[in-house]
């Protein structure tokens, strides 16, 4: 990894969970009958895709950016990175693509990646998602992710492989409560494995727009903080 994305990320396991997070807003975007946030949770995704010619877009934490466009009812193409405002933003810019290969009356499924070109790091998964609606669903994916350029010891530290299980609920129409919690295959100091939980509410301002407020915990280096804040907000053209 560059020294320009080492000021970034710092060299730390919070580098490896930022990292990861951006080469997953690529893959976060997708439904056959959409509503607003069905393609994800907070972080995971979902086998929900969206419709042929929408288009998705997403700003976390207010700079990151994601880019979402369906190809096909099963496919879409997508980018994310830091605003062009940011030098050197080029270098987050990550590529990523999303196909929903089976759908039934109760679950899907779908495989998705991305690709990082400045570091040569890139991550390949699944997801099955589990409900008879979006609004009341179970989620499990398995993601296999490498970092390339980075030759430290993240194998040993934060291990190539990400377990993730989560649930949606829909409290009403505008307001949707969300969990998931991610597994890698790293141990931390205490040699425990590395974690990461989140939570947090989804609040749909119009037939467009929606907010998420949320927080995420690391099960280990989080100081005195109980939780660190997510803010997101999503746009839909139809």
């Amino acid at each position: 990894m560059s020294k320009k994305l080492s000021c970034y990320y710092g060299n730390s396991f919070i580098k490896k969970v930022l990292l990861l997070c951006l080469m997953l807003f690529p893959i976060l975007s997708f439904s056959l009958e959409y509503r607003l946030g069905d393609q994800e949770l907070l972080l995971m995704p979902t086998a929900y895709t969206m419709t042929r010619h929408k288009i998705y877009v997403q700003s976390y934490q207010v700079i990151f950016g994601n880019y979402a466009y369906a190809i096909g009812n099963n496919t879409h193409l997508a980018a994310a990175s830091l605003p062009p405002v940011i030098i050197p933003w080029i270098e987050t810019a990550v590529l990523g693509i999303k196909h929903n290969y089976l759908r039934n009356q109760s679950w899907h499924s779908a495989v998705y990646g991305s690709y990082m070109p400045k570091t040569d790091s890139f991550l390949l998964g699944n997801v099955v998602s589990i409900g008879k609606e979006p609004g009341k669903s179970f989620h499990l994916g398995l993601t296999y992710f490498s970092f390339g350029h980075d030759t430290s010891d993240y194998r040993e530290k934060f291990g190539n492989w990400c377990l993730s299980a989560g649930y949606r609920y829909d409290h009403s129409e505008k307001t949707t409560f969300l969990a998931e919690y991610s597994l890698t295959n790293g141990l931390d100091s205490s040699g425990n494995p590395r974690g990461i939980l989140l939570a947090g509410v989804r609040k749909q301002t119009s037939p467009t727009t929606s907010w998420e407020i949320a927080g995420f915990r690391l099960n280990q280096g989080m100081g005195v903080w109980l939780a660190y804040p997510l803010l997101k907000v999503s746009f839909y053209f139809r």
